[in-house]
């Protein structure tokens, strides 16, 4: 209710003056009523007081609660809500959770006003928290499959991750803490849109649809669907494949010649881990370093390894460039002239 009304107060003037008016006219009349000895005229004056005060009242709170009462509890939508979304993610207060392929308001034109509205609720205390698909994972291919080259669902997520990672970057220190970002590998069984009170909810079905063209459930987060769909949303964003953004983008290595820490852009494909890294690289093969060994945080735990800089085929490097390639783009430091890349052997446990 405060927030509707602070909300009509910003966007009606001519309302917030209107009714400022009705107040003052009302107590008016009422302090005159006072004023006056016992009467006709007194007794005119009160009621019509009373009137005024009782017409702003109306406007305030009774007419918002009528307004809520016939909002249906749930509504059904043919296609994503953008700018209403947005206005909710402004509004917001407590939480805001988005889980999809990806935020579909990170889309153009919608990416700047999106990211006005969550720092306005950041700002306002509340927290954001993003769920994002990992381009290189099986799902993202799926996706990929599904909608074929109407879209190029790698490059699109990894330009939402980076401008997202920017978005962090401009935040103060207390908002930053309260805006979390997560690439998950898992597929969800819906996407979520929570601002607060309402969810919007959709299906994630097989075909070419975008997602925003799909059927969206906008309903309270008290609903059996809200409910499943926000739990679903929690599991995925502490499964210990869910990766933090920081972690997503680099791998921190600590040598054990030196004990130095490099943090380095990396793939993992078929479950062996590739790193690319200029600095690293130069150190390696400037030292001459053989066996050279490093410790990885690998969920929840320290793993060593070996380093390898020369791969088994040509067909090995093509594949590795480019996957960093897919999860880097422009900021692949293959493209900046960096010429090795090198394979994680993991040493074997002793028994």
């Amino acid at each position: 209710m405060v927030r509707r009304f602070r909300r009509t107060l910003a966007e009606r003037p001519h309302y917030v003056t209107a009714l400022i008016v009705l107040v003052l006219l009302g107590a008016g009349l009422i302090v005159l009523a006072v004023l006056l000895p016992a009467g006709a005229m007194r007794d005119l004056l009160i009621n019509l007081g009373a009137t005024v005060v009782g017409v702003v009242l109306t406007a305030v709170v009774l007419e918002p609660l009528i307004e809520i009462a016939r909002r249906p509890e749930e509504r059904i939508l043919t296609a994503f809500p953008h700018r209403e979304f947005i206005s909710g993610v402004a509004g917001a207060r407590h939480t805001v959770k988005i889980m999809g392929a990806w935020p579909y308001v990170m889309d153009q034109p919608w990416r700047q006003p999106f990211l006005d509205a969550a720092r306005s609720a950041l700002r306002a205390g509340a927290s954001v928290r993003i769920l994002t698909m990992d381009p290189m994972s099986h799902a993202a291919e799926q996706r990929q499959d599904d909608l074929g080259t109407s879209v190029d669902v790698a490059a699109l997520i990894a330009d939402t991750l980076v401008e997202l990672e920017s978005f962090r970057d401009s935040l103060d220190s207390a908002a930053a803490q309260r805006f979390s970002v997560r690439i998950y590998s898992l597929l969800p069984p819906a996407r979520l849109y929570l601002t607060d009170q309402r969810a919007l909810c959709s299906f994630l079905s097989q075909g070419t649809n975008l997602g925003t063209d799909v059927r969206h459930y906008d309903t309270s987060i008290m609903s059996g669907l809200a409910r499943f769909v926000d739990e679903q949303f929690d599991v995925i964003w502490g499964h210990r494949t869910t990766r933090a953004l920081d972690s997503y983008w680099h791998l921190p290595l600590t040598t054990s010649s030196d004990g130095r820490r490099y943090d380095v852009q990396y793939v993992e494909l078929d479950e062996v881990i590739y790193v690319a890294s200029r600095r690293l690289i130069d150190v390696l093969f400037r030292r001459r370093l053989q066996d050279e060994q490093v410790s990885v945080p690998v969920n929840g735990s320290v793993a060593v390894f070996t380093l390898e800089a020369s791969l088994d085929s040509s067909d090995e490097v093509s594949g590795i460039r480019t996957a960093l390639d897919r999860k880097y783009g422009s900021r692949s430091e293959l493209r900046q002239g960096l010429g090795a890349v090198v394979k994680l052997i993991p040493l074997p446990t002793p028994d």
